[in-house]
């Protein structure tokens, strides 16, 4: 990664870091809190994730078959005649 890439990155950590310690302090939430919403979403996000892969994976057999489909009826399709029925 770039410097820029990972300078971006430490701040947004210290950012969230400075917001979340400031929150706890000022009482709006505990940490056993902020933990338990953590790993909720953790797990929102990973059930999330799964969902998304699966969508990729049946996406991709899709676009294979849609090309094996297509190519089937290119070669199906270019054997017929299309021309008068007494000539062919």
């Amino acid at each position: 990664m770039s410097n820029k890439k990972n300078q971006r990155i430490i701040n947004e950590a210290l950012i969230n870091q400075s917001v979340i310690d400031l929150l706890i302090e000022k009482q709006v939430f505990t940490e056993d809190e902020l933990r338990e919403a953590l790993a909720k979403n953790v797990e929102l996000f990973r059930e999330l994730a799964k969902e998304y892969s699966k969508l990729i994976i049946d996406k991709q057999k899709l676009d294979i078959k849609y090309e094996l489909d297509k190519e089937l009826d290119e070669d199906v399709l270019g054997g017929l005649y299309y021309g008068p029925k007494a000539e062919a």
